[in-house]
């Protein structure tokens, strides 16, 4: 990522790395990728999610826009670029668990929505802390 010096989404990103760390006090680690927490801030300045928007002068697209590989394995008029997304840093069970047709159509919807109703109900912060958990726990 990059910006100009003084960009508010960039401000954003660094509070929340300097309020969360890596290394968690059990000797786990923090492994919620950069995206999430750049959807979390977006949505939490008004985006809503998969939408294309401008939100405080900053474009976000629509994953068709960036990522129309994983919805259809194609490009379209609407394509600007591809993000190939490789997990180099999964774990082999969570490589074999991401090409799984019974996870991805049965235990991740559950998971998805799970954390949705913890994050409205508990809040962003301690929704957070427990996703952490639960993606330590299936590392």
């Amino acid at each position: 990522m990059g910006a100009k010096k003084g960009n508010w989404l960039m401000g954003e990103m660094l509070n929340y790395y300097n309020t969360h760390p890596f290394a968690l006090r059990n000797g786990k680690f923090d492994m919620i990728p950069n995206t999430m927490v750049l959807t979390d801030i977006m949505c939490s300045n008004g985006y809503a999610r998969g939408q294309s928007a401008l939100i405080k002068g900053i474009y976000v697209g629509t994953c068709m826009e960036f990522y129309p590989a994983g919805r259809c394995g194609c490009k379209d008029g609407t394509t600007a670029g591809i993000h190939y997304f490789r997990g180099s840093w999964w774990s082999e069970k969570e490589r074999k668990r991401s090409t799984s047709k019974i996870y991805k159509g049965f235990f991740r919807p559950i998971l998805v929505k799970g954390k949705k109703i913890i994050m409205r109900v508990l809040g962003p912060a301690l929704g957070r802390k427990i996703e952490i958990k639960v993606k330590n726990i299936m590392k």
